[in-house]
């Protein structure tokens, strides 16, 4: 068939395969799984999370969030933006990221940027980290002054060594002080990215017995690729069983896992339960069959569980009904701009993408912020940018430049430009290569296949 869906028919799947997220923190809660946090080697316990989330969520009711209002999380991967972050979409509001990797290094720039990010996203309440107190407090004060933006409240994740008034600490808001004890469990489920899993296979210090404990690696945010797969099998034998995942933010965000047992190389599993998936001719949209060759792969997901309104895919954009319908079709389709093809087995394979984001080490690069970036600089005529493929990192952005006549702008000189912008991650470390003209199609569209084709060849010669 056409359209393949995880578990059994859609319309009658097992009452197991309808977990609800509230009915799954239930069951966890009475369980011995926990959270460890790798830098201070904080236990948390689900049932404990679950408590700290209720009595946040209930705070930040009092603060007047509710449905549709906005609450920005400032802070890097820790338990507190765990526990945030439900807390926030339990009251109905939406939780947005800002990520500091996406911010530049001035202080002053930062504060700027991110007071209109809080502007343009109406929030009423910012939760940040201690390391990002000042240049939030600043962002917050310089909406003040301008009489701009609706931010109201601001929670710091961490308690600071002398506390300032007006400011609310998350701690505070759990109901106890927020301790544990320092644990000494070692991890027996592993969450990376394909850099990662590639600096495991590849690096002769990581020895098996480092991962010992490990039972389950997990491995998601790009096709981890077969070569790869089997270097890991390789390496580590049986030690730990393996699985590859596919997702996106916009289906919340897992439509695909492999098996726990007999993982095949290369692909990113079969999709989950109550999930369908097809695959559409990129050109006429007609859905292809397995073993009919390669299209653009689309989602759908329940919209009901158990009489709760429960969507996986994403209602929409916010404020972007534009996007949403270039996304999201008629049907309920979700068009997720990566090119795959499926098996007789119902096993999926991520073989491209259509969409341009270059993905560095799990992170996002959109090639048309580091495209304008370089046409404000002078002697620059034209620029694309795309990702060519790297062992370590996944992908390294590399620019195409055109340059004006009789200019000697210099490869050095673009990428230390580029470097001074933006961060690490969005650097210009795949290169600068002059050429006489970016292909085009008739719109004026960027063909980055063709550029993508010309990396692939200088490659090659290379080597």
């Amino acid at each position: 068939m056409a359209v393949r869906s995880g578990g059994v028919a859609l319309t009658g799947q097992s009452q197991a395969s309808q977990i609800c997220p509230y009915t799954l923190f239930a069951t966890l809660s009475f369980s011995l799984y926990r959270l460890v946090c790798g830098e201070n080697g904080e236990e948390l316990r689900y049932g404990e999370m679950w408590r700290r989330v209720d009595n946040v969520a209930s705070a930040l009711a009092r603060l007047g969030v509710q449905r549709n209002t906005t609450v920005a999380l400032v802070a890097p991967n820790c338990p507190e933006l765990v526990v945030s972050f439900f807390a926030t979409i339990s009251t109905g509001a939406v939780a947005t990221t800002i990520d500091r990797r996406n911010l530049v290094s001035c202080v002053s720039h930062v504060s700027a940027e991110m007071a209109r990010q809080l502007e343009n996203s109406d929030t009423a309440v910012v939760v940040f980290h201690p390391a990002m107190a000042g240049v939030v407090q600043q962002a917050v004060g310089r909406l003040q002054q301008q009489k701009q933006g609706s931010v109201r409240a601001l929670i710091c994740t961490h308690a600071l060594p002398e506390k300032q008034p007006g400011l609310l600490y998350l701690p505070d808001l759990y109901g106890d002080d927020g301790s544990a004890l320092p644990s000494t469990a070692s991890p027996t489920i592993l969450h990376t990215v394909p850099p990662i899993l590639g600096f495991l296979a590849q690096t002769p210090e990581v020895r098996p017995e480092f991962l010992q404990t490990v039972r389950l690696l997990v491995c998601g945010a790009a096709p981890v690729g077969e070569a790869l797969a089997r270097c890991i099998t390789h390496k580590f034998g049986s030690l730990f069983k393996f699985q590859e995942g596919y997702g996106m933010t916009e289906m919340s965000p897992v439509s695909h896992v492999s098996a726990k047992a007999g993982y095949v190389p290369g692909s990113c599993g079969v999709p989950v339960p109550n999930t369908a998936a097809k695959i559409v001719h990129v050109k006429t949209g007609v859905a292809l069959a397995a073993g009919e060759g390669e299209g653009e792969l689309l989602i759908k997901g329940p919209q009901f569980i158990l009489s709760l309104c429960h969507f996986q895919v994403m209602k929409g954009y916010l404020k972007n009904e534009v996007a949403t319908a270039e996304t999201i079709d008629s049907d309920g389709w979700l068009h997720t701009g990566d090119v795959a093809k499926v098996d007789s087995d119902g096993n999926f394979y991520i073989v491209d993408r259509l969409k341009e984001l270059i993905k560095v080490k799990g992170f996002q690069v959109a090639p048309a912020e580091l495209e304008d970036l370089l046409r404000g600089f002078v002697g620059v005529a034209d620029v694309a940018v795309v990702g060519v493929p790297d062992d370590k990192l996944g992908e390294r952005p590399r620019a195409y430049v055109v340059k004006h006549p009789n200019n000697s702008v210099t490869e050095a000189a673009l990428e230390q430009f580029v470097a001074s912008k933006v961060s690490v991650h969005k650097r210009l470390t795949g290169g600068v290569v002059f050429v006489d003209a970016i292909p085009k199609n008739s719109t004026g569209k960027i063909m980055r296949k063709e550029l993508r084709e010309m990396a692939a060849k200088e490659a090659s010669a290379a080597a």
